[in-house]
Protein backbone atom coordinates (compact mmCIF):
# COMPACT_ATOMS: atom_id res chain seq x y z
CA UNK A 1 0.00 0.00 0.00
CA UNK A 2 1.47 3.22 -0.66
CA UNK A 3 0.52 7.03 0.10
CA UNK A 4 -2.58 8.33 -0.95
CA UNK A 5 -2.18 11.36 -3.54
CA UNK A 6 -3.06 14.16 -0.96
CA UNK A 7 -0.53 12.49 1.62
CA UNK A 8 2.71 14.15 1.37
CA UNK A 9 5.66 11.55 2.29
CA UNK A 10 7.34 11.94 5.61
CA UNK A 11 10.85 13.52 4.54
CA UNK A 12 13.93 11.26 5.62
CA UNK A 13 15.25 14.29 7.60
CA UNK A 14 13.06 13.22 10.37
CA UNK A 15 14.79 10.30 11.29
CA UNK A 16 17.49 13.00 12.31
CA UNK A 17 15.89 15.98 13.09
CA UNK A 18 12.92 16.80 15.56
CA UNK A 19 10.11 18.49 13.54
CA UNK A 20 9.17 22.04 14.38
CA UNK A 21 5.23 23.19 15.19
CA UNK A 22 4.23 23.46 11.94
CA UNK A 23 6.15 19.79 10.86
CA UNK A 24 4.24 18.04 13.97
CA UNK A 25 0.87 20.29 12.11
CA UNK A 26 1.86 18.92 8.41
CA UNK A 27 2.46 15.00 10.19
CA UNK A 28 -0.61 15.16 12.02
CA UNK A 29 -2.50 15.73 8.83
CA UNK A 30 -0.72 13.50 7.11
CA UNK A 31 -1.51 10.57 9.77
CA UNK A 32 -5.57 11.58 9.58
CA UNK A 33 -5.48 11.73 5.66
CA UNK A 34 -3.89 8.23 5.50
CA UNK A 35 -6.31 6.88 7.90
CA UNK A 36 -9.24 8.40 6.33
CA UNK A 37 -7.93 6.58 3.27
CA UNK A 38 -6.76 3.47 3.83
CA UNK A 39 -8.59 1.78 6.51
CA UNK A 40 -6.23 0.44 9.21
CA UNK A 41 -6.25 -3.57 9.19
CA UNK A 42 -5.20 -6.65 11.25
CA UNK A 43 -2.28 -7.87 9.59
CA UNK A 44 -1.90 -5.33 6.59
CA UNK A 45 0.87 -2.28 6.59
CA UNK A 46 -0.19 0.91 7.19
CA UNK A 47 0.92 3.97 5.50
CA UNK A 48 0.84 5.51 9.11
CA UNK A 49 3.13 2.28 10.56
CA UNK A 50 5.67 4.32 8.29
CA UNK A 51 5.11 8.28 9.15
CA UNK A 52 5.06 6.93 13.09
CA UNK A 53 8.23 4.91 12.61
CA UNK A 54 9.95 8.26 10.84
CA UNK A 55 8.79 10.51 13.66
CA UNK A 56 10.04 7.34 16.54
CA UNK A 57 13.62 7.60 15.04
CA UNK A 58 13.80 11.60 15.27
CA UNK A 59 16.30 12.68 18.09
CA UNK A 60 14.05 14.60 20.04
CA UNK A 61 12.37 11.95 22.02
CA UNK A 62 10.88 13.90 25.15
CA UNK A 63 8.91 15.83 22.41
CA UNK A 64 8.29 12.94 19.90
CA UNK A 65 7.09 10.92 22.56
CA UNK A 66 5.13 13.22 24.48
CA UNK A 67 3.39 14.58 21.04
CA UNK A 68 2.66 10.61 20.26
CA UNK A 69 1.23 10.58 23.56
CA UNK A 70 -0.99 13.49 23.38
CA UNK A 71 -2.49 12.23 19.62
CA UNK A 72 -3.01 8.27 21.53
CA UNK A 73 -5.21 9.64 24.46
CA UNK A 74 -7.19 12.14 22.27
CA UNK A 75 -10.61 11.60 24.05
CA UNK A 76 -11.91 13.94 20.90
CA UNK A 77 -11.45 12.35 18.72
CA UNK A 78 -11.11 8.22 19.55
CA UNK A 79 -10.96 6.46 16.21
CA UNK A 80 -7.82 8.87 15.19
CA UNK A 81 -6.20 8.29 18.51
CA UNK A 82 -7.14 4.30 18.65
CA UNK A 83 -5.73 4.02 15.03
CA UNK A 84 -2.43 5.86 16.15
CA UNK A 85 -2.44 3.33 19.19
CA UNK A 86 -2.80 0.42 17.23
CA UNK A 87 0.18 1.58 14.34
CA UNK A 88 2.36 2.75 17.89
CA UNK A 89 1.84 -1.18 18.69
CA UNK A 90 2.98 -1.90 15.47
CA UNK A 91 6.49 -0.59 15.96
CA UNK A 92 9.46 -2.22 18.01
CA UNK A 93 8.93 -1.28 21.65
CA UNK A 94 8.93 2.32 21.19
CA UNK A 95 10.04 4.70 23.86
CA UNK A 96 10.58 3.18 27.43
CA UNK A 97 9.28 0.72 29.38
CA UNK A 98 7.51 3.23 31.23
CA UNK A 99 6.46 5.10 28.59
CA UNK A 100 4.76 2.28 27.62
CA UNK A 101 2.81 1.82 30.65
CA UNK A 102 1.72 4.84 31.01
CA UNK A 103 0.61 5.01 27.70
CA UNK A 104 -1.39 1.41 28.28
CA UNK A 105 -2.52 3.06 31.65
CA UNK A 106 -4.01 6.14 30.23
CA UNK A 107 -5.01 4.00 27.11
CA UNK A 108 -7.61 1.62 29.53
CA UNK A 109 -8.39 4.43 31.61
CA UNK A 110 -10.80 5.90 28.43
CA UNK A 111 -14.66 6.05 28.10
CA UNK A 112 -14.52 5.10 24.43
CA UNK A 113 -14.13 1.25 23.89
CA UNK A 114 -12.29 1.82 20.75
CA UNK A 115 -9.39 2.98 22.94
CA UNK A 116 -9.44 0.49 25.19
CA UNK A 117 -9.05 -2.16 22.67
CA UNK A 118 -6.44 -0.78 20.93
CA UNK A 119 -4.54 -0.52 24.06
CA UNK A 120 -5.01 -4.23 24.38
CA UNK A 121 -3.86 -4.65 20.80
CA UNK A 122 -0.91 -2.41 21.33
CA UNK A 123 0.16 -4.83 24.70
CA UNK A 124 -0.37 -7.88 22.48
CA UNK A 125 1.52 -6.78 20.05
CA UNK A 126 4.24 -5.68 22.00
CA UNK A 127 4.34 -8.98 24.01
CA UNK A 128 5.53 -7.44 27.24
CA UNK A 129 5.05 -9.36 29.98
CA UNK A 130 5.63 -5.90 32.21
CA UNK A 131 2.29 -5.01 30.97
CA UNK A 132 0.22 -8.01 31.82
CA UNK A 133 -0.07 -6.14 35.57
CA UNK A 134 -1.56 -3.48 34.11
CA UNK A 135 -3.98 -5.10 32.27
CA UNK A 136 -4.69 -7.39 35.71
CA UNK A 137 -5.34 -4.71 37.60
CA UNK A 138 -8.50 -3.01 34.94
CA UNK A 139 -11.79 -3.57 35.78
CA UNK A 140 -13.24 -3.76 32.04
CA UNK A 141 -17.01 -3.28 31.80
CA UNK A 142 -17.27 -4.23 28.05
CA UNK A 143 -17.67 -8.53 28.47
CA UNK A 144 -16.28 -9.28 24.71
CA UNK A 145 -13.11 -6.67 25.61
CA UNK A 146 -12.64 -8.76 28.96
CA UNK A 147 -12.70 -11.74 27.36
CA UNK A 148 -10.08 -10.51 24.90
CA UNK A 149 -7.82 -8.87 27.68
CA UNK A 150 -8.08 -12.66 29.55
CA UNK A 151 -6.56 -13.84 26.33
CA UNK A 152 -3.74 -11.71 26.69
CA UNK A 153 -2.89 -11.63 29.63
CA UNK A 154 -2.68 -15.68 29.19
CA UNK A 155 -0.56 -15.87 26.12
CA UNK A 156 1.67 -13.58 27.50
CA UNK A 157 2.70 -15.45 30.51
CA UNK A 158 2.28 -15.73 34.16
Amino acid sequence: MGFSSSVEPVPSALATTPPGDQEWTRITANLRAVFEADVLEDGIDHPAEQIIGEVLRSDDDQRVLEWLRVLSSDAENPSFAASVLRCLGRQASPGTASWRAGLVQTGLSMENVEMRDATVQAIESWGERDLVDVLRIHHEPEPWLRKYIQDVIDDLGA
